[in-house]
């Protein structure tokens, strides 16, 4: 049940087109949830093992600077679980255009053709969204199916996820929302010329609220649309993130207000996504910005200000 639903502000500055609760936003990090479900569900099919090595589905190009035994040794569970100690980021070359579609498999070859993307200290929790670009080129290994297609087929159809796809600055998208961000004085800017290919698999989606809420029923309310076991899988703790933060697969988890919560945000260029769950409330927020920057991280990400306040609303009310 929806009991709370509400847009604000503008879809678009320019021509003050207001939101509505159709406006789509990029959900940046939010799409590692949807990597994660597809890695598990291939693994469930027995298409892959998320113990295999990256090796098996993406070999390294001829004069890569990549120590060939790091390679060999970083499973794809090390990379669901951000573990596997490299670069946060794709270093954007001149080979990468921003502006035309990039296919995922010459987006990885450039990549591993570029520089060295293991990181000095190993066997920690760092976070890279590199990581999950690997994992998409390993689903269309796997699979046989462009990245996008394989979303569509097993999670956005069954689910009716009409609104959710790949973004992509030149691709048409009705009510997609401008992205906006703020720079130094505040002066607010506007997302351009950004080419979310390259960060297939991470993030790379766009969706409405309502979109996430279906998936969100699916992962914490048994609506059984979708592979049950791999759901169940997906929400297992794997590894301790950040202070008392742990993570299993696309998912944080912790102590929040001395429950348990469930959640994951997303930051781009000009959107911020937050989408959170917990347990003994049975309650999930869902957060879809088009504006980020100075004016919502001086004193703390707004989401986590607007999530803060919903949780405390109801809670004043069980009291």
């Amino acid at each position: 049940e929806v009991i709370f639903q509400k847009s604000y502000g503008f879809a678009n500055r320019e021509w003050q087109v207001p939101h509505d609760k159709d406006s789509k936003f990029m959900i940046a990090s939010v799409t590692k949830q949807f990597t994660a479900y597809s890695i598990l569900l291939l693994q469930e099919e027995s298409e892959l093992d998320i113990n295999d090595s990256i090796a098996k589905y993406i070999k390294l190009p001829k004069n890569s600077p990549i120590n060939i035994q790091d390679w060999e040794e970083t499973t794809l569970k090390m990379l669901l679980t951000h573990s596997a100690s490299i670069v946060r980021d794709v270093k954007r070359t001149p080979n990468m255009s921003t502006s035309d579609y990039n296919l995922l498999g010459a987006i990885v070859t450039n990549v591993l053709s570029s520089r060295n993307i293991y990181l000095k200290k190993k066997n920690e929790f760092y976070y890279s969204n590199l990581g999950y670009l690997l994992l998409a080129q390993v689903i269309e290994k796997a699979s046989k199916s462009y990245y996008g297609n394989f979303l569509k087929k097993n999670i956005l159809n069954p689910l009716k996820m009409n609104n959710t796809g790949e973004y992509h600055r030149r691709k048409l998208i009705i009510k997609m929302a401008d992205g906006y961000f703020y720079g130094q004085n505040r002066t607010s800017n506007k997302r351009c010329c950004h080419d979310a290919s390259v960060f297939t698999g991470s993030h790379n989606l766009y969706s409405t609220a309502e979109d996430l809420n279906k998936w969100q029923s699916e992962l914490y309310r048994n609506k059984s649309i979708l592979n049950t076991s791999v759901i169940n899988k997906m929400k297992e703790v794997q590894v301790n993130a950040y202070n008392d933060l742990k993570y299993s697969f696309g998912l944080y988890h912790e102590e929040y207000l001395g429950m348990k919560r469930i959640w994951h945000s997303g930051h781009e260029w000009g959107y911020v996504t937050l989408v959170s769950y917990i347990k003994e409330m049975d309650l999930t927020v869902i957060y879809l910005s088009n504006s980020h920057g100075q004016e919502i991280f001086e004193s703390g990400p707004h989401s986590n200000k607007v999530h803060s306040g919903i949780v405390n609303y109801f809670l004043d009310l069980s009291n």
